[in-house]
C-alpha cells in the first residue's frame, strides 16, 4: 500500500494523483490520510464542512481511493497510530508520501514520523507532484 499524508486539502489533488500513479506502478492501493487540528466544536465543524474538505472527498471518490480523516491536537499521532494498526494487521506499506512545504513538514511531522517508523520508506511530494525520496536523489513518477 502507498499512503499519502495530506495536511492541506486545498493543495491535495496533484499529490494524490502522484501517489496514485506510484501505487499503480507498484500494483497496490493508495490510502489518503489527513488530520484536522482539534479546537472548539465550531472550528471543527467549519473545517469538516469546508470547501477544501469537500474537494478532498470529491477527489478521493473520483479516483476511487480510500480516505481516512482524523481530528487531533497532534496531527502525527492519529496517522502514526493508523499506520501501526496496518502494520500489526500484516499490511505492507510500500511508501509514505508527505507534502512539502506544508504543515506536516514544517510542524516536525516528518522527523517524528521517521523516528516512530524508521523502516518505512518516506518521500516528499511537492506541489507539482514530483516525488523526492527523503534521503536520496529526486525522481519523477
Amino acid at each position: 500500500m502507498v499512503i499519502s499524508c495530506i495536511a492541506d486539502p486545498e493543495r491535495a489533488e496533484r499529490r494524490i494523483r502522484s501517489g496514485l500513479r506510484l501505487a499503480e506502478s507498484l500494483d497496490t492501493d493508495l490510502v489518503v490520510l489527513t488530520s484536522v487540528r482539534l479546537g472548539d466544536a465550531r472550528t471543527i465543524a467549519m473545517q469538516l464542512n469546508s470547501a477544501a474538505i469537500d474537494s478532498l472527498l470529491d477527489i478521493c471518490r473520483e479516483l476511487r481511493v480510500e480516505l481516512q480523516l482524523f481530528s487531533s491536537d497532534d496531527q502525527m499521532e492519529p496517522i502514526s497510530g493508523w499506520v501501526d494498526e496496518q502494520l500489526a494487521a500484516g499490511e505492507v506499506i510500500d511508501a509514505v508520501l508527505i507534502g512539502t512545504p506544508g504543515l506536516f513538514y514544517d510542524s516536525g511531522f516528518l522527523d517524528r514520523f521517521q523516528q516512530r517508523h524508521p523502516d518505512l520508506p518516506v518521500y516528499l511530494v511537492d506541489d507539482s507532484g514530483i516525488i523526492n525520496p527523503v534521503h536520496e536523489q529526486r525522481f519523477i513518477v
